[in-house]
């Protein structure tokens, strides 16, 4: 035999011996993955890359222009949420406070006479805010007005409607509830 053909026929013996230890080997590892570990040399950057490397640099470190454009956008120093009450179909801003909140949701807590006899009260809401009411002063959403305030009450005048729609004029009791009821 000539060394040529034994060269060739030991090497398809060692591909194919080969071959036959990688399928014994792997034999069940399809779902393992297969890392292949290869090592990176780095260029060197030429003066070019470092100079357009730089100008990208100073473009995303760069302040960007703003101006402040407030329109469309709500009044920072306005109440977030504006109390609108809705009667008989025609939307009116409150003027204060308590014209829109309910007097249900009031809480009479003083009532103090001045000197010259005249009487003021302090109410409080669910919050714990405080509020000085005198006669006359506007109170609820059905356009309440204080009409009198007594020693141990306040009572207040409302507008409402019937069931027909007719308005209709009502007195309410803010009682004064002494410290330990």
């Amino acid at each position: 035999m000539d060394k040529r053909h034994i060269g060739i026929h030991t090497k398809g013996l060692l591909a194919v011996l080969a071959a036959a230890v990688c399928v014994w080997m792997c034999a069940g590892c399809e779902s393992k993955p297969t890392i292949v570990v290869t090592q990176v040399h780095p260029r060197k950057a030429s003066s070019a890359d470092l100079k357009d490397m730089e100008e990208r640099l100073r473009k995303l470190l760069a302040p960007l222009p703003y101006a402040y454009d407030p329109e469309g956008k709500p009044d920072p120093f306005q109440p977030f949420i504006r109390a609108q009450v809705a009667k008989r179909g025609v939307e009116k801003a409150c003027a204060t406070p308590l014209e829109c909140m309910d007097l249900g949701q009031l809480n009479l807590t003083a009532i103090v006479t001045e000197t010259g006899g005249k009487k003021i009260a302090m109410v409080q809401d669910a919050s714990g805010k405080g509020y000085i009411i005198k006669r006359g002063v506007r109170i609820g959403y059905n356009k309440g007005v204080v009409k009198d305030i007594l020693s141990d009450r306040v009572v207040v005048e409302e507008e409402i409607e019937d069931m027909r729609g007719r308005p209709l004029e009502r007195e309410r009791v803010l009682p004064l509830h002494p410290e330990g009821q």
